[in-house]
């Protein structure tokens, strides 16, 4: 980071044909100072393949104010979840190879992290249909007037399917966000602002308050692998209100980089970067 004196932390993740690097925020970024992100030329995937420009993103806070409600940060563990194999609705796995685990290693380092939930998943190519729904046990908290979803997932890049599902007040008491392919190896955050519209499940398509957590779910698409590792950390919902990120991104195309908000006090925001690194053999 330039333009400030800024503490981050960088972590490296390799994987089978991808790799990614985190750049983790370790301090507030403040209304109204311009920074900029900047990954110097050299960086290599794993064939050898060098960047030959550096990659800029250059941005500031919009003024704002967000309210948040935390879900799950998982720092207790995972016992509030129920196993995949619980839910009903669960169906098209292989019950071998699914299942959930606190994980101490894999963890979103810029917001103070020290656990997260591990889901290893499997499924059956004869099924018909996929499905898992990860259940939330707890009571959970009252989404009040939060008029957006978030969670940061590691993906594992093999392409299958994650969805948000919520409890609401209308015919059926569930909706569900747009399914969202898990194309990125690493950390990313992924959110759903509930007036964008909704998937199609158990409801009327009507995001109708009350409004609760129900479950993260997931489904396989066929051609894609059957078996993969993703996980999750801080859960929350957030009241935006006129706050946000403007950025001016120039580089090249190897590199896809998300900034998103993931804590934010009055004018005040804490963000984590991906720089995603595809194989390019």
């Amino acid at each position: 980071m330039t333009n400030a004196d800024l503490q981050v932390y960088t972590r490296y993740y390799g994987g089978n044909n991808v790799s990614a690097i985190n750049i983790f925020v370790r301090e507030d970024i403040v209304y109204p100072v311009m920074y900029r992100l900047r990954v110097e030329a050299g960086v290599e995937d794993m064939s050898g393949n060098a960047t030959t420009e550096p990659y800029e993103v250059n941005f500031v806070l919009d003024l704002g104010f967000v309210d948040v409600v935390t879900i799950d940060n998982f720092e207790s563990g995972i016992a509030n979840w129920w196993v995949p194999q619980q839910s009903g609705t669960t169906v098209g796995i292989l019950t071998d190879t699914t299942n959930i685990f606190s994980d101490g290693t894999i963890i979103n380092h810029g917001s103070g992290s020290s656990k997260s939930m591990r889901l290893d998943y499997g499924w059956d190519l004869n099924a018909s249909e996929w499905l898992i729904r990860e259940y939330y046990g707890a009571t959970p908290a009252n989404f009040g007037v939060g008029k957006w979803i978030q969670t940061y997932v590691f993906g594992d890049g093999k392409n299958n399917k994650f969805r948000f599902c919520i409890n609401d007040a209308g015919p059926g008491g569930h909706e569900v966000s747009p399914w969202y392919n898990v194309n990125w190896f690493g950390w990313k955050p992924v959110y759903w602002e509930f007036q964008s519209g909704t998937g199609t499940w158990i409801g009327n398509g009507s995001i109708e308050y009350p409004l609760s957590f129900d479950s993260y779910q997931f489904s396989y698409e066929q051609g894609n692998q059957n078996i993969g590792t993703l996980y999750f950390d801080d859960a929350k919902v957030l009241c935006w209100c006129d706050a946000g990120i403007k950025e001016d991104v120039s580089g090249i195309p190897m590199f896809t980089i998300w900034l998103k908000i993931i804590q934010i006090r009055l004018t005040q925001v804490r963000l984590s970067t991906l720089v995603y690194l595809q194989d390019q053999q």
